[in-house]
């Protein structure tokens, strides 16, 4: 029990800019989706408040930033790095010389308008009830997909990626399965509404994690960062279109129930 507490410590100090007293020896990588669970907790519920003080985008934008704040901008900086680096011509070894530098291009800022623009605008779609149960969801499934990509995948640099395949692959049944926990139990709440768009982000994710690793030659903690993003883009956008596409159907169902008296 100590060490899980431990591991727990230690996800919340990479993840988050909480402070926790970590050993730097226990696994963390068990705990990432419970840390998400507490961050899409947190953004949600002040999602939730915003919406009704300030209206839905303000809440969009507040949830949003508190997600940010939250991972101390590690994300945000993850997705700059990754988008740089997929728009710079040349072969792996270029690609990989790029993420690591320092400088801002357009492939960076274009990543982080078209991710986070994307979540802004979506999000007050939802409602304020609806939307809490999507930011958490979010979270967790981010957190879930990080851990996710980390399998089976060629590590390129050293640095906290190598060190969590470590942990993955030291206890795998375990790792996954309290990593998919989380998300599950948000699902649960939202059968069927919300399983559909969770499968086909998952899917899309791991999709791209395989061709992306195949530009680099591997992937690194920038691109684990970069893919959890991604994964909550597109999981917005999929719920969105699910729900746009089941007024639509209900509509088409209503009008040919009408009989017509011409």
């Amino acid at each position: 029990m100590g060490r899980l507490i431990s591991g727990f410590y230690g996800a919340i100090s990479f993840l988050t800019v909480i402070p926790a007293p970590y050993s730097g020896k226990d696994n963390s990588v068990w705990a990432f989706s419970v840390v998400g669970l507490i961050m899409g907790t947190i953004a949600g519920f002040l999602f939730y408040v915003s919406y009704f003080l300030v209206g839905p985008f303000p809440a969009s934008a507040i949830s949003i930033s508190t997600l940010m704040l939250l991972s101390g901008l590690n994300h945000v900086d993850a997705v700059i790095d990754t988008g740089d680096a997929l728009m710079a011509r040349g072969n792996a070894e270029r690609r990989r010389e790029v993420i690591k530098d320092r400088y801002l291009g357009a492939g960076g800022l274009g990543s982080f308008f078209i991710i986070y623009g994307i979540l802004l605008v979506t999000l007050p779609q939802f409602g304020a009830l609806f939307g809490f149960a999507v930011i958490v969801l979010m979270e967790t499934l981010s957190k879930f997909l990080m851990v996710v990509s980390l399998y089976e995948s060629n590590i390129f640099s050293e640095g906290y990626a190598k060190t969590f395949r470590g942990q993955l692959y030291s206890d795998m049944t375990m790792n996954i399965f309290a990593n998919l926990i989380p998300p599950l139990c948000v699902l649960v709440l939202y059968l069927p509404l919300l399983i559909l768009p969770t499968l086909v982000t998952f899917a899309l994710v791991y999709a791209l994690k395989t061709q992306i690793e195949s530009l680099f030659g591997g992937i690194n903690g920038d691109i684990v960062g970069f893919l959890g993003e991604l994964s909550k883009m597109f999981l917005v956008v999929l719920i969105a279109f699910e729900i746009h596409l089941l007024l639509i159907l209900r509509v088409v169902a209503v009008y040919h129930a009408i009989p017509f008296f011409g």
